[in-house]
């Protein structure tokens, strides 16, 4: 008898690299996306990435990152 299907990961577990528009990540889970480190994330803020700070946590939305991403070019 075949096994059952397995559960689908939740979303944000599915891609890395993989940033939505209408997600909001956190700051472990974007570098985590991206491959990226707390330097790399530290270039990404001091050329204008829009980010909110709620308490210690920072926010990105995946909106403001990939318009972002867009000006660089």
């Amino acid at each position: 008898m075949p096994s059952p299907p397995k559960p689908e990961p939740p979303p944000s577990k599915l891609l890395s690299g993989f940033i939505r528009a209408d997600e909001l990540q956190t700051l472990p889970e974007l570098q985590r996306r991206l491959g990226i480190r707390q330097a790399a994330w530290r270039v990404l803020r001091r050329k204008g990435l829009p980010f909110h700070q709620v308490g210690k946590r920072v926010l990105i939305f995946g909106q403001d990152f990939m318009e972002f991403v867009r000006k660089q070019d």
